[in-house]
């Protein structure tokens, strides 16, 4: 009996020291998943923000086009229509953070976003304008140029869901 009391004394620290080693751990992952949810809260507001503003401009050039309105159409185009200023501040804000939030690829993918964004609206400003006969070239120019842009935004449209979907997705954070 005396031989079992001194083998219980004689493990006790080892297995205190194993149990503190137990809990440490636990805590250690709690806190690895809390910091990934965070970053998952982060990163949800620069895609919900880059969606925002796609979907402005989309809804900006079918405003300024109209239903009548076709590529080809020489037409003036409709004023250019200011984007709301909230959805513009939300993006540039998250434009600054998601080269830190992000890899390269969707920083760049952001920065060629807000491109096009100020591009469509330079130009199609201009195009809505008056001008005289010996700049019809560069006017078609720049409607094509213009058109271009749109084009860039439909795509990205159609691509930002499979750009961000690993950034985004739930089932890395539980590892």
């Amino acid at each position: 009996m005396s031989e079992i009391l001194k083998w219980m004394e004689a493990s006790l620290g080892p297995g205190v020291a194993l149990l503190g080693v137990v809990v440490a751990r636990a805590q250690w992952h709690t806190n690895d998943v809390k910091l990934r949810l965070d970053s998952y809260d982060r990163r949800l507001r620069v895609y919900k923000s880059a969606v925002g503003m796609l979907d402005a401009i989309r809804s900006e050039i079918l405003v300024r086009r109209g239903p009548a309105v076709h590529a080809t159409n020489l037409l003036p185009l409709k004023d250019y229509q200011d984007l709301p200023e909230e959805v513009v501040s939300s993006f540039l804000n998250c434009l600054m953070e998601a080269p830190f939030l992000f890899d390269r690829s969707i920083a760049n993918f952001m920065q060629g976003i807000d491109k096009d964004r100020r591009s469509i609206a330079r130009l199609s400003r201009h195009l809505a304008g008056t001008f005289p006969l010996d700049t019809q070239g560069s006017r078609q120019l720049d409607r094509q140029s213009l058109r271009e842009s749109e084009a860039r935004i439909a795509r990205a449209h159609e691509h930002i869901e499979a750009k961000f979907r690993r950034h985004l997705s739930l089932s890395r954070l539980q590892n």
